[in-house]
């Protein structure tokens, strides 16, 4: 079977696509090491992979798959779309961006919410202009604990309302949700007033959590990478 793989920096997401159509089949699953993967996708099955990766090799599923790798976003020469971007493309944000391409009409605003944020803005001519990258909410959770002598571990699982910041853990989770939820709008905002029709795009794992807290007109694509995944490699297989 065919799957896609999309490591970064703190899981491995994986994707099984069906062989007829390329869509996506079942549930995605989730690895927190290369080791655990490889539990999972032991060297002798006759599974193949489409890899979009973040990681070092010495760090990535590519160890245990390396073989059995059908397209790497890595190994792409040139990007399949234009670019103002004056450094390398990180093969997270090739793929969001080309599924983005293949399912919105520019300019849009693509922001993938994993261990960071990632704004990834698309003009009218379909040129790819970068975006910011900030810490994403477990990030600043953890370095509020990490990084100072009394505040607790704040863990996360999941949300309905931001809470009032009446105990410390409240507190934390208020200020991060809430500075997570005013940047979005801010910079959502600056780039509406300098691209008319500005569409918005939520992706990655805590996507979810701020679709209602928004309270605007946006796309939730929780799979836009392993959509973007494929479709790349049937653009360069042509």
């Amino acid at each position: 079977m065919l799957f896609g793989i999309d490591e970064g920096n703190t899981s491995i997401k994986v994707v099984g696509y069906s062989h007829k159509s390329g869509r996506i089949t079942g549930k995605i699953q989730k690895f927190s090491s290369p080791e655990s993967f490889a539990n999972e996708f032991p060297h002798h099955s006759d599974d193949e992979f489409l890899l979009c990766s973040t990681q070092e090799k010495s760090n990535s599923v590519v160890q245990f798959v390396q073989k059995k790798i059908r397209f790497n976003v890595d190994h792409i020469k040139s990007l399949p779309f234009s670019s103002r971007y004056t450094s390398r493309l990180g093969a997270d944000r090739i793929a969001g961006v080309f599924g983005a391409l293949r399912e919105f009409t520019p300019p849009f605003l693509m922001i993938s919410m994993g261990t960071c944020l990632t704004y990834n803005l698309v003009n009218s001519q379909k040129i790819f202009l970068g975006g910011a990258i900030s810490p994403g909410l477990l990030i600043r959770l953890r370095s509020m604990h990490q990084f100072t002598g009394k505040l607790p571990p704040t863990p996360f699982d999941s949300i309905s309302q931001i809470p009032d910041p009446l105990d410390t853990k409240k507190a934390m989770l208020n200020g991060t949700l809430e500075g997570i939820l005013f940047e979005l709008k801010g910079r959502i905002t600056k780039h509406q007033k300098e691209h008319q029709g500005l569409q918005i795009i939520l992706t990655g794992g805590d996507a979810h959590y701020f679709e209602k807290l928004m309270e605007m007109k946006i796309f939730v694509r929780p799979q836009l990478n392993f959509d973007g995944l494929y479709s790349l490699y049937k653009h360069v297989s042509l």
